[in-house]
């Protein structure tokens, strides 16, 4: 697990001491050390293509298309109706953005564990720039960071 996965975890360990329901979803994999994690702290975690037939099938071999990850999370927000959606990380954060304004999640935030990638041209996550400066700020609730740079 990277450091990401560690704070999810602490995260949802804190949460679940203290009497909250937490729930994880994941991209296309609801397996590994990361579930097994966060499920031992007390969350429970989700596919966001799990249960939908054939057009998950499809779905997974196009998830990077931003549209259908995000209408799948959508689906599952809705019918799970959280108080808070935390996002993690670039491709999330745009998924979790559109999906958790769609489903009327009451709160999104976004959690960055890095700079703007405009800011880090020479990663791999220069391409996310774009995205993240189209992206109104009235769309989410607060933005969380790691650290005084970020």
């Amino acid at each position: 697990m990277g450091g990401t996965q560690r704070q999810i975890a602490a995260l949802v360990n804190g949460l679940s001491s203290r009497g909250y329901r937490c729930k994880i979803w994941v991209m296309d994999d609801a397996g590994g050390a990361f579930t097994e994690e966060v499920r031992q702290c007390g969350a429970t975690v989700e596919g966001i293509f799990s249960g939908i037939g054939p057009v998950g099938v499809v779905s997974r071999l196009v998830y990077r298309t931003l549209a259908l990850p995000g209408l799948a999370l959508a689906r599952s927000l809705r019918r799970d109706r959280p108080r808070v959606l935390q996002c993690f990380h670039d491709e999330c954060n745009l998924i979790g953005a559109l999906a958790g304004r769609l489903a009327g999640v009451p709160v999104v935030a976004l959690g960055v564990r890095s700079l703007h990638p405009r800011d880090t041209a020479w990663s791999d996550r220069a391409h996310w720039a774009t995205p993240y400066d189209a992206m109104d700020p009235r769309s989410v609730d607060a933005v969380i960071v790691n650290s005084e740079a970020g």
